[in-house]
């Protein structure tokens, strides 16, 4: 298992420059509307990887899947996150389960997610939200390639005043 600050210097080894530079375009691809000047990359390279993501602040995350490669992603969303953009692209063949709970604290929160996917690969988002005064959640899939297929299963809790939009 990897953590998040593990995976950075992973990815600027492995990858290096050029690699760095068409990551950054295919987040920009994914969220074109938002800015993309602080973007976290995390190459999945190894068979059966799973990466650990804490987010406690605005983030904006990258993963790539590499082809033929299945990897597991946890993200837990906590404390005054104000938005969260979360990007996967997945090569041929490759999987990504992507398992995101959200607990933040802010008075709103923003999540946007997004992925592209090539031929025969598939992504199965799990994502639970447990309650928040305003959430607003966005989740779009593109599939590119022949046989892709994106999976989502959504658990939400909500009390009171607060709002969940998706």
């Amino acid at each position: 298992m990897y953590d998040l600050a593990d995976s950075e210097a992973i990815f600027w080894h492995s990858s290096g420059i050029e690699k760095a530079t068409k990551h950054l375009q295919a987040f920009q691809e994914l969220f074109p509307d938002e800015a993309t000047d602080d973007v976290r990359v995390i190459v999945l390279s190894d068979m059966d990887q799973i990466v650990h993501v804490d987010v406690k602040e605005h983030q904006s995350l990258l993963f790539v899947v590499e082809q033929r490669i299945k990897g597991v992603v946890q993200i837990l969303i906590s404390g005054s996150v104000g938005r969260c953009l979360i990007g996967a692209i997945l090569d041929a063949e490759s999987s990504l389960q992507i398992v995101t709970l959200e607990q933040a604290t802010g008075e709103k929160i923003d999540i946007k997610q997004r992925s592209k996917l090539e031929s025969g690969a598939s992504i199965h988002w799990h994502n639970t939200s447990l309650g928040h005064a305003v959430l607003a959640h966005d989740l779009i899939s593109t599939l590119v390639g022949d046989h892709a297929k994106s999976d989502v299963d959504w658990i939400f809790y909500a009390k009171e005043k607060e709002q969940q939009v998706i």
